[in-house]
């Protein structure tokens, strides 16, 4: 068991508080008594290395006090979690393997948020993340970190509300991360927008509702292309947003590309432009299915938008914490340069 940097922090705060009230009387401390106090910090930490029931029991008296100053008199659960509801959600219950799209705010139990998917509130409080998804997070039921948060879930139905009080137990244990202190009690309040039963068919309703929407927008030409793996097919779709003259780019030829990609719901995971063209030379698996079979459409200093299932993009898992599971993408692309192969005799 580790002291963690908060803890380290105030109890060494302490010591040099106490140091700096006696100075006058360790001055006069025989050789004996100056080495009393670095010896008692070394039995006073090594205990709370070995000793975890000091961090436990400060976690109870923490909790307490937080259950009397905000006046909360709900009996926590037979897990030790207490669950709050605010808003009584009147949707689809969840289940085990259910999909489930979130937002939340975490903090700890002094009050200090360090998890979010607002993001105007993340910039605000200072813990923006480049690498965060911000907005509904989308995550399947036994995926979850927290055994709390699962327990709670399944209290609920699609549109409830509710603030949970989840003791270490069920949250890190005496585990610490960059925010979360070892034996930290921590505060969600979490909305269930969600409840997906078949995320295959969310999907498609999801790629459907956008290309709706895109043709009653933008009135542009959409090329429906269908691309077979194994005995499996999966339609993906090509918009020409600038149309340009000259050939199609043979396979091995090595592009230039930029692109912006988002979710079709427009939240934006990644983008180089503003920076350096991404290279890719077809016929050579560099980038996922979907991306590469927009490119072989394309044409130098073309402009086009792809829109693929997940199926031809990264799949059932997502990727990172940007691209959720059972993601469709979309692709605006531009190909600055094409470098045909060189021809062999």
């Amino acid at each position: 068991m580790k002291v963690n940097q908060q803890e380290f922090e105030f109890y060494l705060g302490s010591v040099i508080s106490l140091v700096r009230k006696h100075k006058n009387n360790i001055t006069n401390y025989s050789m004996r008594n100056t080495f009393a106090l670095p010896l008692g910090l070394m039995l006073f930490f090594t205990s709370c290395y070995e000793n975890p029931d000091i961090y436990q029991e400060r976690e109870k008296r923490l909790l307490q006090q937080y259950l009397e100053q905000n006046n909360i008199t709900v009996a926590p659960r037979a897990s030790g979690l207490y669950f709050i509801p605010t808003v009584e959600g009147t949707g689809l219950s969840v289940v085990q393997g259910d999909y489930v799209m979130l937002e939340y705010t975490a903090q700890l139990i002094d009050g200090r948020i360090f998890d979010t998917t607002d993001e105007a509130l993340a910039i605000r409080k200072g813990i923006f993340k480049t690498e965060a998804l911000y907005g509904p997070s989308k995550v399947k039921l036994e995926a979850l970190s927290l055994k709390g948060i699962e327990e709670a879930l399944l209290l609920m139905k699609e549109g409830g509300e509710v603030r949970l009080i989840i003791p270490s137990s069920l949250a890190y244990g005496g585990s610490q991360t960059s925010n979360v202190p070892a034996f930290s009690t921590l505060i969600y309040d979490i909305k269930l927008v969600k409840v997906i039963k078949d995320p295959e068919a969310y999907e498609l309703q999801e790629i459907q509702d956008y290309l709706d929407l895109y043709q009653d927008s933008l009135h542009l030409e959409i090329q429906t292309f269908v691309h077979e793996i194994l005995e499996d097919s999966y339609e993906w779709y090509y918009i020409e947003l600038e149309q340009v003259e000259g050939d199609s780019i043979p396979d091995g030829s090595t592009l230039q590309v930029f692109y912006d990609g988002k979710l079709v719901d427009g939240r934006r995971f990644d983008s180089n432009f503003g920076g350096t063209a991404l290279s890719v030379t077809l016929g050579t698996n560099q980038v996922v299915t979907g991306f590469e079979l927009g490119l072989k459409e394309m044409k130098e200093k073309g402009k086009a938008r792809i829109i693929m299932p997940s199926a031809l993009g990264y799949g059932i898992p997502g990727s990172g914490n940007k691209i959720p599971p059972y993601s469709p993408l979309v692709f605006d692309v531009f190909v600055d340069l094409v470098l045909e192969p060189i021809p062999t005799d």
